[in-house]
């Protein structure tokens, strides 16, 4: 090695054995920037993705488009004088006016009067609802009374009930065939098959217990049923 180089060496080698202290803290000191402004992007650019994302969601609520991935679905059973009658899949807080439009509205053997003075079009609907709009015949011959039924159930089931009830006969859920419960008020095809696919039944509340019916149902249906 030159004696220029060996100087230069022995000086550089001198300056970082007396300023090491100073060199360290200078490193950790830049170390410290590098994280810190690591940090402070990687926090930014989270925020700015939860305000767009926040933004995105304020707008779709305006415009009336908001969706919800896990919405629970509700299934209703419509029947009647309904140009197709059948067992539609709803969203939840839908109403009688979305399941006649499923239906494809009231048929030309309905009784659109009875309809329109009886059925309340903006009731939302519950989960394994019976719907039953009912024909000028039906309501000529007394099958549907005004003011005393709703599209809300069944008005057959409901009279087939009532008259049971006022004879002393009940529904045994542990044992009745698919007709039997679907003359309960509430219950239609569906429901009644779930009854019969969870049996046997030691209690009532087993019902509502197995997700078969709501507890308000149940509550419109306990005096007409039986387990033995």
């Amino acid at each position: 090695m030159e004696p220029d180089e060996e100087n230069t060496y022995q000086k550089l080698k001198h300056i970082i054995q007396e300023y090491r202290m100073e060199f360290l803290f200078l490193f950790l000191a830049l170390t410290g920037v590098i994280i810190s402004f690591w940090f402070f992007i990687t926090v930014y650019k989270g925020e700015s993705e939860t305000k767009i994302n926040i933004i995105k969601d304020e707008k779709e609520i305006e415009n009336g488009d908001l969706r919800f991935e896990n919405d629970e679905r509700i299934f209703i059973d419509i029947s009647g004088a309904v140009n197709k009658p059948g067992l539609y899949e709803l969203s939840p807080q839908s109403r009688i006016k979305d399941a006649l439009e499923k239906a494809q509205g009231l048929s030309t053997s309905a009784d659109s009067d009875f309809f329109n003075r009886n059925y309340n079009l903006a009731r939302i609907l519950v989960d394994q609802e019976k719907i039953y709009v009912p024909s000028k015949q039906e309501v000529v011959n007394g099958v549907f009374i005004e003011g005393v039924y709703t599209i809300g159930q069944s008005n057959i089931s409901q009279k087939i009930a009532s008259e049971k009830t006022q004879g002393g006969d009940k529904v045994n859920i542990n044992n009745a065939s698919q007709k039997e419960l679907e003359s309960l008020p509430g219950i239609g095809p569906v429901t009644a098959r779930k009854i019969i696919e969870s049996r046997p039944y030691s209690s009532a509340e087993e019902l509502v217990e197995k997700k078969i019916v709501s507890q308000k149902m149940l509550d419109e249906i306990k005096s007409l049923i039986i387990l033995q």
